[in-house]
């Protein structure tokens, strides 16, 4: 009888480990479904940092050409500056190259950058607030006016 039981407590211990294993396998599986592989994330992850640089870039010149910082307006610099408003401009956290700064105007330009994958793999970027800042893998510029408030971007550093 002891050993019915010792055999009947190791089927159900082999059943539980079987079970487990493929709950936890099921569980990865579903992860990079839903979020992608890490080397997809890190692709994302530096792709936000590209559009954070470009968002406060444009925030500086903005605050340049409306005179918000000196209370003097001005207009766009003819090239980008390493550093707008004392704040030191950022760069491609990746190849550390700067950002395209092409001046259309006094007042209006774009910022150009290269990015890794198109924003659609992005669900922050996906959401309503953000869909002007939407891009396609690969360069991509965006068009400013300093007069103009820069568009919302739900990241934070």
């Amino acid at each position: 009888m002891t050993q019915e039981i010792n055999k009947h407590h190791k089927a159900t211990d082999q059943a539980f480990a079987a079970i487990s294993l493929l709950t936890v396998a099921a569980g990865v599986v579903a992860a990079f479904w839903l979020l992608g592989s890490p080397g997809k994330q890190r692709l994302i992850a530096l792709d936000r940092t590209r559009l954070t640089n470009l968002r406060d870039i444009a925030y500086e010149l903005e605050a340049q050409v409306t005179g918000f910082n000196s209370g003097a307006e001005n207009p766009l610099p003819e090239t980008l500056p390493s550093t707008v408003s004392g704040v030191e401009i950022g760069r491609d956290p990746l190849t550390d190259a700067p950002y395209e700064y092409i001046r259309l105007s006094d007042t209006t330009y774009q910022l150009c950058a290269t990015f890794a994958t198109a924003s659609e793999n992005d669900p922050l970027i996906q959401q309503k607030v953000a869909e002007w800042w939407q891009h396609p893998a690969g360069r991509h510029c965006f068009d400013f006016d300093a007069t103009e408030p820069v568009p919302f971007l739900p990241y934070y550093r």
